[in-house]
């Protein structure tokens, strides 16, 4: 217990910082811990979802500099061009992105995530999340993210952690 108070207060403190952060499509991760997106703006429709993550690879070894792309329906259910971006990992294979809880279209809610490296293979995944009516018994709901709420200078946040492992 701990260990998980200890991991939602190390993302609440990196979403107070993304909070802040320009909201720019690709942001460096030159001189931070972690690479930072923020796709969100203010009275976008939906809850506000910051999630973070560690890309590593199979022998558990952080892997710096590896692409993530986003994409991903608005608030409301939308595909829209916003709710694209990408960014690299920083020197500990960490990154953090905000955005907004996917709406329900058609499917289970999900964030589409490519990701690439010249020394691994491509991976590309989804992010779902546990409480999804469409999810329950289906093949993913065994790697849902699991979301915890907190307030962060008075907003309403939901934070979740998405860790990826690559392949030679």
């Amino acid at each position: 217990m701990l260990r998980k108070r200890g991991a939602i207060a190390l993302l609440a403190a990196l979403a107070a910082a993304l909070l802040y952060v320009p909201t720019t499509s690709t942001l460096s991760a030159a001189g931070s811990d972690s690479a930072k997106l923020d796709m969100w703006r203010p009275g976008d429709p939906g809850q506000r979802l910051l999630m973070r993550g560690r890309v590593s690879s199979d022998t558990g070894q952080p892997v710096a500099n590896a692409t993530l792309y986003f994409r991903q329906a608005d608030g409301a259910g939308t595909y829209t061009e916003q709710y694209q971006g990408s960014l690299q990992t920083g020197a500990d294979g960490s990154y953090v992105f905000g955005t907004a809880l996917p709406g329900q279209y058609s499917s289970t809610k999900h964030i589409h995530v490519v990701v690439t490296h010249d020394d691994y293979s491509d991976v590309h995944t989804e992010i779902r999340f546990k409480g999804d009516p469409n999810l329950e018994g289906g093949a993913y709901d065994d790697n849902a993210v699991v979301t915890e709420e907190a307030t962060i200078d008075g907003a309403r946040v939901l934070l979740g952690e998405f860790n990826i492992v690559l392949q030679r």
